[in-house]
């Protein structure tokens, strides 16, 4: 009896240990199969399934190398701004009317202006922290892609360097048009190359926002992408946004709504238009309609050949990627374009952004007309001047790299308002302020 308990007891040890290494060589397989997998799709993505997980594995890359340039950034040296900095600086400052900047008049200002419209926000810096005011109803800056929020975040992340100051910023696309002389000015995304007066230009929120790991996977797709083996071809995928004016000094009234009789007239749709009598050149569709009456929505649902979303990614698998501004610039669609190892050519557009002023035509991107008459022409020409396009492309591509990486973006904004500071006689109230918590 005894030795049929003993050998019981040993079976079932046995058993015991068969069990374990099973389970230990099904953990094995099962990570290596997972490696395996993870190995595969990491650089041969298949479906959404690949292309959501590439986002995530390369989105805490490019986190990490964020935060390794803003503690860089935080910790450098910003006593020699470059000098493009401060000549677009003097540049605006020369447009602002006022002899004396008061916080009284800047409290004025946005008492006047806020007035019915929400878009603007008073933002005060004290001893590093972020104090805002505006309207109690902010519904429309969070229909703005959250700028007012995005903005605030930005300088939290870097309000260390950032001195007091007390200033005005205007949220919206289409800038403030009738600005009077009397008040103060006021911080904007972009400016009109017809009326500049008392605007001051900032970086944006949706670059702020997006350029942080955007310029890491461009790099990223740069150095997995040829030129040569790019499809010869440009391109352009947007929304029917944009805005036609009735005078070229912006005092005039202005549209952004497309309707049966100007439809045609806006420069994405001639943008599409033109795709569709060149298709070999030129792949430009509508993704959707964002912008229109029902009656132009039909017609244009009937007359032109509308596409799908294509990520960064697959546009940049094309040699030339257009730049056409809509209801503004369009952040950060040209900075990523400039970035990028194809050719871009920008149509000539009212507005501009701050970073402007040091791109040259023929060096940095190919121009096209206002009315777009020659956009086949310049992409004829790129098609074949293939050695000179490159070459445009290198030199816009280290521009980019050179002046326009995030901490370069930071490094403005911290230059700005340094200098915009000694403008000011600002006062400690916080009266109706709010400060910014994260």
């Amino acid at each position: 009896m005894e030795n049929i308990v003993i050998y019981a007891i040993n079976q079932i040890d046995l058993k015991e240990k068969f069990m374990k290494k099973a389970f230990l060589l099904l953990g094995l397989i099962t990570l290596l199969a997972l490696f395996i997998f993870i190995i595969l799709v990491f650089y041969y993505p298949v479906g959404r399934i690949g292309d959501v997980l590439n986002k995530k594995i390369y989105g805490y890359l490019y986190n990490g190398m964020y935060e390794s340039d803003l503690r860089e950034f935080l910790n450098g040296d910003l006593s020699n701004p470059p000098e493009w900095f401060l000549k677009q600086i003097k540049d605006d400052f020369a447009d602002i009317s006022s002899n004396k900047i008061t916080s009284k008049l800047i409290n004025d200002t946005h008492e006047k202006l806020s007035a019915g419209n929400d878009e603007f926000i008073r933002i005060k810096i004290i001893n590093h922290k972020i104090y805002y005011k505006s309207k109690e109803d902010e519904s429309k800056a969070k229909e703005l892609a959250g700028r007012y929020e995005i903005f605030l975040s930005a300088l939290n992340e870097i309000s260390e360097r950032l001195p007091n100051s007390d200033f005005i910023l205007y949220l919206g696309d289409i800038h403030y048009k009738s600005l009077q002389k009397d008040i103060a000015p006021i911080f904007v995304f972009s400016k009109s190359i017809h009326n500049k007066r008392n605007q001051i230009l900032m970086p944006d929120s949706l670059t702020l926002k997006n350029w942080k790991t955007m310029q890491y996977s461009i790099e990223d797709i740069n150095s997995k992408s040829d030129y040569d083996n790019k499809i010869p071809k440009a391109i352009w995928r947007g929304t029917t946004t944009g805005a036609l004016y009735d005078s070229k000094d912006y005092f005039g009234t202005y549209t952004q709504i497309f309707d049966v009789n100007n439809y045609h007239k806006f420069q994405r749709t001639k943008a599409v238009s033109i795709s569709q009598d060149n298709p070999d050149i030129l792949d430009a569709k509508f993704v959707y309609i964002a912008q229109a009456t029902k009656e132009a929505e039909k017609i244009m649902l009937e007359k032109y050949k509308f596409g799908n979303f294509m990520s960064k990614k697959e546009q940049l698998q094309y040699q030339i990627q257009l730049t056409i501004d809509g209801n503004s610039c369009t952040y950060p669609g040209y900075l990523w374009r400039l970035a990028s190892n194809s050719v871009n050519i920008k149509v000539e557009g009212d507005d501009y952004q701050l970073f402007y002023g040091i791109l040259k035509p023929w060096e940095h991107y190919v121009p096209a007309k206002y009315d777009l008459s020659d956009l086949a022409e310049q992409i004829k020409w790129v098609l074949e001047n293939q050695d000179k396009a490159k070459e445009i492309s290198s030199k816009a591509q280290e521009l980019v790299k050179q002046n326009l990486m995030i901490t370069d973006i930071y490094w403005y904004i911290v230059t700005l308002l340094e200098e915009y500071s000694k403008l000011v006689e600002m006062d400690d109230s916080l009266e109706g302020f709010r400060e910014y918590k994260s």
